[in-house]
């Protein structure tokens, strides 16, 4: 019955999406080669070649906007933009209001054109490169040194090779702090937020380096990072000093305060294959070509938009987007820039960017799509979405998260059906590779929402935490309530950072149920502070949960964890608890029901290998080192 409930409603889902094919519809059609002044036909109509597709996807949409106004603002037949393969370089975001909505008998769907891949791109390909003799390739970039186009990430791809590949800047360390100063604490009770916007270094750690504005200092809290400016170095006292303040205090989670860090984008670094460096005063980039890579056919990227798509609906108002849909399209090339006082966010990174923004959309949704290489979230499904789905899509290379659905308001109770999100649903998705810039982001992260369906994805290789339910630090009421996490296969989790699990969860959420998921490899780096990793980790608050059919082994902490939660304010059924393949009683049958169903299963064959975080291959300094830090140096303020 349960596998019964998850096909209906995927074969709901699937008919909303395939109405355009049960009537008569509008076809517009988009290409690279097309122009705006055309009439979005297929193929030219004479030989003069002077009509054809469209150029541009905002030219389509205003197409769409042009039909409903000339029908007083209703469809009265499906629409449907074909986008013919090639790239589409955005310069601005493709924002959907409510007037380019559809309906359930007239949705408007953008859709690759039969078997071609479509690319939307938000970043720009850089070109006029030429070698210095010593294997560096360089270029310069006058819109870098006039302060017009800024870039932390950069993407490769190889002749003949479908996928790019992110590059990463140069980097020092690891290291660990030195101590920490009696620099002023920002106020907090919470002793491990009462952090300094300084701390001491060891000797020879960081220097003087050039363009050191541009400098950022990684480091590491248990179940966070914090990217930090350098505002002014003490080389006499071994202090660096930030633009600004970190969320959590460093050194607080590790042994005699020794916390780690590393400093990335340290131009004296640069020289190993794969990675590059942006002088931006002379607007001059670098790059080391990676093993293999001819850098006179190779096509580099560098994103400069944070957003590819905007849903934008008045939630207010109550005008939504609605029925409307994105199949088979390949969305790439999003950026995300450090402010200046540095970025230190709370566990989960919830307010990064999203490739795909929506808030007050009801009944769209992404199917077959891929969404890659990006800056930081692919997809956020906010306030007033309800009813939309995300399916058969692959999500992978992201500097932040996958997809994340909710509101992140923490103990919001008492939303307004119409703000909060409710039935939406992600299903039979590959999220893959995620966190490699913002290391707390999660695979999929549900905050306050209802209904959610979080069903038969496979969620791997996430820095931290691959699954988060949940966004109150309490047992009180909020209107988190009835989601439901089933059947995905979920592995590979916690690799850098602690104090999370394959599924976190946080609060009181009624009629939540956990079922049938296969959780496994969950691990732990040398980085970790002093927390565990779990299989599943209910923390804070977490309660009225089922708990059933769960598969889980292979665990650097316990299966199952609590923190200012009980195992009595669950109700739990039939799982299996750290019993691996290869021992008797393993159950194979409930473990292979989990991840991708039958009809999705070709999408794992297709995903690429991604190149890890740097500090993941970096190693920590001697104990000897870490035990005495630098001379002269007092002990960290930690506990």
């Amino acid at each position: 019955m349960r596998q019964v409930t998850t096909h209906v409603l995927m074969l709901v889902t699937t008919i909303t999406w395939a109405a355009t094919g049960q009537a008569a519809e509008t076809v517009f059609y988009v290409a690279p080669n097309g122009r705006d002044a055309w009439s979005g036909g297929l193929a030219s109509p004479n030989a003069r070649g002077t009509d054809g597709p469209f150029a541009t996807l905002h030219r389509a949409r205003d197409a769409v906007r042009q039909i409903k106004r000339a029908r007083g603002s209703v469809l009265t037949r499906p629409v449907t933009v074909c986008l013919r393969g090639g790239t589409y370089r955005l310069d601005q975001p493709l924002t959907l209001t409510p007037e380019d909505s559809g309906s359930p008998e007239c949705p408007v769907t953008y859709a690759a054109y039969k078997d071609e891949t479509p690319v939307i791109s938000g970043g720009v390909v850089i070109t006029g490169w030429e070698q210095d003799g010593h294997g560096t390739w360089g270029t310069t970039l006058p819109e870098v040194k006039a302060g017009r186009l800024d870039f932390r990430q950069l993407f490769v791809r190889r002749q003949g090779q479908p996928d790019y590949q992110r590059r990463y800047r140069p980097s020092k360390g690891a290291f660990v702090i030195a101590g920490l100063t009696n620099a002023p604490v920002f106020k907090n009770p919470q002793r491990h937020r009462q952090s300094q916007d300084e701390f001491r270094f060891c000797p020879g750690d960081i220097e003087r380096w050039h363009n050191l504005d541009d400098v950022e200092i990684v480091a590491l809290h248990d179940w966070s990072a914090s990217r930090l400016r350098i505002a002014k170095l003490d080389m006499d006292k071994h202090v660096v000093k930030f633009t600004g303040y970190p969320v959590y205090r460093i050194g607080h989670w590790w042994k005699d305060g020794r916390n780690p860090y590393y400093a990335e984008n340290v131009k004296e670094a640069f020289g190993n294959p794969g990675e590059w460096y942006l002088n931006r005063p002379t607007g001059t980039l670098s790059y080391r070509p990676a093993q293999g890579e001819d850098m006179t056919r190779a096509t580099v990227v560098a994103p400069r938009l944070e957003n590819l798509v905007r849903l934008a609906g008045d939630v207010k108002r109550k005008r939504f987007v609605e029925h409307v849909m994105f199949r088979g399209i390949t969305f790439c090339h999003t950026s995300w820039n450090l402010p200046e006082k540095g970025y230190s966010s709370a566990q989960g990174m919830v307010d990064l960017p999203a490739a795909i923004e929506a808030e007050g959309a009801r009944w769209c949704g992404l199917e077959s799509c891929t969404l890659a290489h990006l800056g930081a979230y692919a997809v956020r499904l906010g306030p007033g979405c309800r009813h939309n789905a995300v399916v058969g899509c692959r999500v992978f290379d992201l500097g932040g998260g996958g997809i994340m659905v909710g509101l992140s308001a923490r103990s919001a109770n008492d939303v307004p059906e119409h703000v909060l999100p409710a039935g939406n649903v992600v299903a039979n998705n590959v999220i893959s590779d995620g966190g490699l810039v913002h290391f707390s982001a999660h695979g999929i992260w549900v905050g306050i929402a209802a209904r959610t369906r979080i069903t038969h994805n496979v969620v791997r290789r996430f820095l931290y935490s691959t699954v988060s339910v949940g966004w109150s630090w309490n047992d009180k009421p909020t209107s988190c309530r009835q989601n439901l996490i089933e059947y995905n296969h979920i592995h590979d989790a916690m690799m850098l950072l602690a104090d999370g699990g394959g599924i976190y969860t946080l609060g009181l959420q009624p009629g939540t149920t956990i079922r049938g998921n296969h959780i496994h490899a969950v691990r732990r780096s040398k980085f970790a502070g002093r927390a565990p990793n779990n299989g599943i980790f209910f923390d804070q608050g977490s309660k009225a949960f089922t708990v059933e059919g769960n598969v889980i082994y292979d665990t650097a902490g316990a299966p199952i964890r609590y923190n200012q939660s009980k195992q009595e304010w669950m109700t739990f059924r039939d799982n299996v608890l750290g019993i691996s393949p290869e021992s008797p009683g393993f159950p194979k049958d409930v473990a292979d029901k989990a991840g991708l169903e039958p009809a999705f299963r070709h999408l794992l064959e297709t995903m690429p290998k991604v190149p890890p975080c740097p500090m993941l291959e970096m190693a920590l300094p001697g104990v000897e080192r870490q035990a005495h830090g630098s001379a002269g140096s007092r002990p960290a303020q930690g506990p």
